[in-house]
């Protein structure tokens, strides 16, 4: 994915230090690779942190993140993890 590449998806689970996002068909994301991601709860309240790609299938993402993630009903905003 390129620095201004947005990837949006809905969390289907999450737990302490993953998600499982569905998100439309995309080869943009590569197991193993790291992105910044942004997560917007229904509150509005965001968290950004990165995670790094640990599944892809035709409609889910599974992620692991750097940091303790407790939110749930979140907005996932991949960016590549050496942007600020």
């Amino acid at each position: 994915m390129t620095d201004d590449a947005i990837l949006v998806g809905r969390t289907v689970d999450v737990s302490e230090y993953g998600l499982c996002v569905v998100t439309a068909p995309t080869t943009a994301l590569k197991a193993g690779q790291s992105y910044r991601i942004e997560l917007v709860g229904s509150s509005g309240a965001a968290i950004s942190t990165v995670a790094e790609v640990r599944h892809v299938s035709a409609q889910r993402i599974g992620l692991r993140t750097r940091d303790r993630v407790l939110s749930a009903g979140v907005v996932v905003v991949p960016r590549p993890a050496d942007s600020s």
